[in-house]
């Protein structure tokens, strides 16, 4: 275990730079020694991937490789999970007008036509909006009437084929435009999806139907649920956390 020079970090104590071999892998993390720490706590990072490693003041580092030898499986698991998450961010936008769809940033491109045609397709990774002559600011209500259509198409074709695998079943399904929820269920078995889950990757959509599912058997957020969450979907906390980082994106801005 390497120990580089130490480097302050304000009032609470020291922190370090250091490394370890786990399972034949370099693992790289801090030391930050915190008066308020009571016990040695492990994190990693959502956004970095990197572990930190919080002691008391008092803590004995020559035991901290000991400890990290013994809670390996677990400090890789959540490195490899945070790292996956990383390569599931959202493309950058590279200026222009761009709207995600299906986890993928689409150029948009207006195209002015004689008459009354409003269309939308996409074609090469852009979404060409046609709109009439002189009605060139409708192009995003043009727009956003495609994603809604497009995401009660998918939405619904998605729920039929999970919840007949399932062997799950419901009442009605509606797309709504929920401002701070992606998905519901009510005690009437209906379920209630966000439009926008249209912008996000595939995995993300599923994940959010599983989850909305789940709540037909167990209508709460208990252990339970969870469990019966990660038996259909293992890797949901990867896709919980991409929603967390990158769900306020998935907005049409024109």
């Amino acid at each position: 275990m390497q120990k580089p020079a130490s480097k302050e970090n304000g009032g609470n104590g020291c922190c370090s730079s250091n490394s370890v071999n786990l399972q034949g892998r370099t693992v790289h993390y801090t030391v930050r020694r915190s008066r308020r720490a009571k016990h040695l706590c492990l994190k990693v990072h959502c956004d970095s991937a990197e572990l930190e490693v919080v002691v008391p003041g008092s803590y004995d580092l020559g035991l901290l490789e000991v400890v990290l030898q013994r809670k390996q499986d677990w400090v890789l698991d959540q490195i490899n999970r945070y790292q996956q998450l990383k390569k599931l961010d959202l493309p950058g936008q590279d200026g222009g007008k761009r709207v995600y769809y299906r986890g993928c940033a689409c150029e948009v491109v207006m195209k002015v036509e004689q008459g009354n045609n409003r269309s939308v397709f996409l074609s090469g990774g852009k979404l060409v909006v046609t709109v009439p002559a002189g009605s060139e600011n409708e192009a995003g209500a043009v727009l956003e009437q495609w994603l809604r259509s497009a995401a009660r198409q998918i939405i619904t074709q998605r729920v039929e084929i999970i919840s007949k695998a399932l062997k799950l079943s419901y009442n009605r399904i509606f797309i709504r435009n929920q401002k701070t929820r992606w998905g519901s269920c009510s005690q009437k078995r209906n379920l209630n999806f966000n439009w926008r889950l249209v912008m996000a990757p595939p995995d993300v959509l599923d994940y959010i139907i599983i989850h909305e599912l789940m709540h037909l058997i167990e209508l709460n957020h208990s252990k339970k649920f969870w469990r019966l969450v990660a038996d259909v979907c293992p890797d949901y906390q990867i896709q919980r956390a991409w929603l967390r980082k990158n769900g306020s994106r998935l907005t049409l801005t024109l």
